[in-house]
């Protein structure tokens, strides 16, 4: 159901959307990341390289950035780094804090990157997270 009262309703991107909720459902049912104990691992690596270089990262969601109107890769960033990083879309931290849900959320992000072949994010994606969209890639074949 789309909720067109939501005071976000025309800035979203619906297909975006949509491919997300798909990927959750093919994870619940097929992959499991959460369980995933490679894939944890990298997202955690990721998270200390990401805060030990937050001011960069920042910047990249700051009005001018390169990434500024990026949701896909602002919700990535909000659930590895708990939101310390984080650009126009995200989830609380309540959310991404039970255990496995950061996991969930990367991947479905993740997954609607790359279906729609949106090249920032996955120019982003194959630069700054080479392990995970590696174990991304096996989880989920090339």
């Amino acid at each position: 159901m789309i909720n067109v009262n939501h005071p976000q309703y025309q800035h979203l991107d619906y297909r975006e959307i949509m491919l997300h909720e798909l990927a959750h459902r093919i994870d619940q049912n097929e992959l499991g990341t959460p369980m995933n104990l490679q894939f944890s691992d990298a997202i955690i690596e990721a998270e200390k390289h990401f805060l030990k270089n937050a001011d960069t990262y920042k910047k990249m969601f700051e009005p001018g950035g390169t990434l500024r109107y990026n949701r896909l890769i602002s919700d990535i960033m909000g659930c590895i780094t708990d939101n310390v990083i984080v650009g126009l879309s995200g989830h609380d931290s309540q959310y991404i804090g039970i255990p496995g849900y950061t996991e969930l959320e990367v991947f479905a992000d993740m997954f609607s990157a790359f279906y729609q072949g949106d090249d920032e994010s996955i120019e982003f994606l194959k630069k700054e997270l080479p392990d995970v969209c590696q174990i991304f890639f096996d989880m989920v074949g090339d």
